[in-house]
């Protein structure tokens, strides 16, 4: 509220400066001039002469600060001036005749425009300004520029979080005066940012005000609406890059030797890392269910992905201690034999005579097509390390592809 007191003092204050070039009075003018004009004055009806006729408020915002954003309970809070002006007939006078162009009282003395903000998520109150001053022109224009810290109700749509941007309304309307009494005239198309005090966690895109005819033209409403935009550059540091390194450490486990004994224990270590990290990140996270946000569908698959490593680990450490060669199905040693042996064929036909490599004797086309040639020339060692080979780019592809999706679905 500090903030927003400094910028009523320069708002008030520029109106000083301006008719105090022009007024040349003295205090016994403005206590003459004051009795003359509230002589019969009443703040009890609206200031036209004409009954029929509608008063015309001109309503302008300057956004002061972002207090909070709570994306939970739906609310926006705001530290914010409203100006506003009307015309009041019977506050005018000649100030050629006294030299007094201006002046400024209570604004309890004089008649106001009640207005309320419907968006609010506290009380309906109206828009009270009595506790502040409003300036009195010559012409009869009077203008009240009160401070307000506002908390209104919007809906937020988290679904992109953190790379997400939310519209805020603040809606003012009056509940009192129907249109044919009171209109709202929108001063500028958007809201001030003269005074506005960056906010750490949000930008802000753009801001309007226009009128809102949802209930016809029955009452005169006007919606300020601000535009935000979420920087994410420290979600996405402490984490997303986290969890994406986390799920992409996860393959590599099957580059460890089967027989090293750590396997599983590498799996378990990222299964618990990606389990203490959500419980971390969730503590950060908004806590809303519709829309849910697009990042705990990827924690979501973090943790699906790391269970299933888990269990593909044992099922390779099991083949690795069982693993009978007579077991395995033809065509699974038939893949293997090509990948083991691509050029297979006469000009890869090792010649009987031929001592120089005879542990391991590559098979020709005929071999392939013989079962229990391929049992013989294949070893335990093959078929597991084309296992090893297959998950490895297997899960690597599939994390990576699953990221792309997530990257460019949720953040593009």
């Amino acid at each position: 509220m500090v903030g927003c007191s400094h910028l009523l003092i320069l708002v008030m204050y520029s109106d000083v400066i301006i008719s105090s070039a022009h007024a040349q009075g003295t205090m016994d003018d403005l206590v003459r001039l004051r009795n003359t004009l509230f002589q019969n004055y009443t703040k009890d009806f609206r200031p036209v002469y004409n009954m029929s006729d509608p008063i015309h408020v001109t309503l302008d915002m300057y956004l002061v600060s972002i207090l909070d954003l709570d994306e939970v309970t739906g609310t926006i809070t705001l530290n914010c001036v409203v100006s506003i002006s009307w015309t009041d007939y019977r506050l005018s006078w000649n100030s050629s005749d006294v030299g007094i162009t201006s002046f400024v009282m209570n604004a309890s003395n004089v008649w106001k425009p009640r207005i309320y903000i419907t968006t609010s998520s506290e009380d309906l109150s109206d828009f009270s300004y009595d506790a502040f001053d409003v300036r009195v022109y010559s012409n009869g224009s009077v203008t009240s520029s009160p401070c307000r810290h506002v908390k209104a109700s919007c809906s937020f749509d988290m679904t992109n979080f953190p790379k997400d941007s939310q519209t805020g309304v603040m809606q003012i309307a009056s509940w009192t005066y129907t249109a044919y009494e009171m209109v709202f005239i929108i001063g500028t198309p958007h809201i001030s940012m003269v005074h506005y005090k960056p906010n750490g966690e949000w930008d802000i895109d753009w801001t309007s005000v226009t009128n809102n005819t949802d209930l016809g033209h029955y009452y005169s409403i006007i919606d300020f609406s601000i535009h935000l935009a979420r920087r994410s550059a420290y979600f996405i540091i402490s984490m997303t890059i986290p969890v994406l390194l986390l799920c992409f450490l996860n393959p590599f486990v099957f580059l460890l030797p089967a027989s090293s004994g750590e396997r599983i224990s590498y799996t378990i270590t990222m299964f618990l890392s990606l389990a203490v990290y959500m419980t971390v990140v969730g503590e950060n996270m908004p806590k809303v269910s519709d829309p849910m946000a697009g990042i705990s569908y990827l924690l979501l698959g973090a943790m699906l992905g790391s269970c299933i490593l888990i269990l593909l680990t044992i099922f390779t450490l099991r083949c690795d201690a069982m693993f009978d060669i007579r077991e395995i199905p033809p065509w699974f040693l038939r893949i293997v034999y090509r990948l083991e042996y691509p050029k297979s064929g006469k000009e890869n036909k090792m010649s009987t005579n031929d001592t120089s490599d005879s542990d391991v004797m590559r098979p020709d086309e005929e071999t392939y097509n013989d079962t229990d040639e391929l049992r013989r020339c294949l070893q335990k060692e093959h078929v597991m390390r084309f296992i090893d080979k297959g998950l490895f780019c297997m899960t690597l592809s599939m994390t990576f592809v699953a990221s792309l999706v997530f990257i460019f679905y949720y953040w593009y």
